[in-house]
């Protein structure tokens, strides 16, 4: 038997929410084991340096000079490797988006964008703070997550701009970014892989999604999605 579309939007949805619960673990335990245990290594490697050189300008030893070089050098990988895995840890699953929800995970991940790709991104939020249900702020990071590894790979794309607005029992996710897309036209948007994802996500919700493009102004998705009442919360109040 031929499974229905609504069968298969509800495995696909099935699917996302055990690969979420999969990077939840296995950032706790990267944060837990890995990256404490190298921040430890790291601090002792930098202890032992330290002695090292005192022990060599005694000694004026230059084997012991040649030592103390070595472990400084060691002494930055392990730094190196500790901001790695801090890196993976946020991108398996944002600790700011579980700790301050996800308008500052929204700006969060446009600061870093413009970090790694040296695209000038402007992110704008509406109120500046509100409150989503867990499952909902996830699915949107993970909507936006999706644009901005699109825009990355955008030739000659220069701006990214994100709006992020809730209002009245709306929330609406817009994401403009400019630059050539291999498919110039909106219909040729609509069937690409990017696309369908963030789709899907969206309609698991009853939330839409329409895309537009000119030559001028670039190509703009905008996401709605249909809430109940949204709380918005001031920062002072939510011990933030």
């Amino acid at each position: 038997m031929t499974p229905t579309i609504e069968e298969m939007r509800a495995l696909l949805v099935r699917q996302w929410q055990q690969r979420e619960d999969e990077r939840r673990w296995l950032a706790r335990e990267i944060h837990s084991s890995l990256a404490q245990d190298l921040t430890v290594l790291s601090m002792e490697l930098s202890l032992l340096e330290r002695r090292m050189s005192v022990l060599a300008g005694k000694l004026n030893s230059p084997e012991l000079d040649n030592v103390r070089t070595k472990m400084g050098e060691l002494s930055g990988l392990v730094r190196k490797t500790v901001e790695w895995t801090r890196w993976v840890k946020n991108r398996l699953r944002p600790k700011v988006l579980d700790e301050f929800g996800l308008p500052a995970a929204i700006k969060w991940r446009g600061e870093e964008f413009e970090r790694e790709t040296g695209i000038v991104c402007m992110v704008l939020v509406e109120p500046e703070t509100f409150e989503t249900p867990p499952a909902l702020g996830t699915d949107c990071f993970r909507i936006v997550e999706e644009l901005f590894s699109h825009a990355a790979q955008v030739g000659n794309v220069r701006r990214v701009e994100v709006r992020l607005v809730a209002r009245g029992s709306n929330l609406s996710i817009e994401f403009n970014y400019d630059g050539s897309d291999v498919c110039s036209d909106t219909a040729g948007l609509r069937n690409s892989l990017w696309v369908t994802e963030i789709s899907e996500r969206a309609i698991q919700w009853g939330g839409t999604v329409t895309l537009a493009h000119t030559r001028d102004h670039g190509t703009t998705v905008a996401v709605t999605m249909p809430l109940g009442k949204i709380t918005t919360t001031a920062r002072a109040s939510s011990g933030a």
